[in-house]
């Protein structure tokens, strides 16, 4: 089965959780202003274990291509 917005929607009301969803997704374009700068988008990556460190848990090459690959989607905050 494909996830899709309205696979989520049915799931989520057949397991009685109420998780709210939105189909315009506009907002996350407008800057917000957070301790006097503004950040360009409301689009954050936070710091997550990606599985892509060497093997003495140091940042590796894999790590680097991702957190590339975030900045260059366009996010406006990425959190080390």
């Amino acid at each position: 089965m494909a996830f899709t917005k309205e696979s989520f929607d049915q799931q989520n009301s057949e397991s009685g959780a109420f998780l709210p969803t939105e189909n315009d997704l506009s907002c996350l374009s407008e800057p917000v202003i957070v301790q006097e700068k503004t950040i360009p988008n409301r689009v954050v990556y936070q710091a997550m274990e990606g599985c892509d460190g060497t093997s003495d848990g140091k940042p590796g090459e894999l790590t680097k291509r991702r957190y590339i690959r975030f900045a260059s989607g366009g996010a406006g905050v990425i959190w080390f």
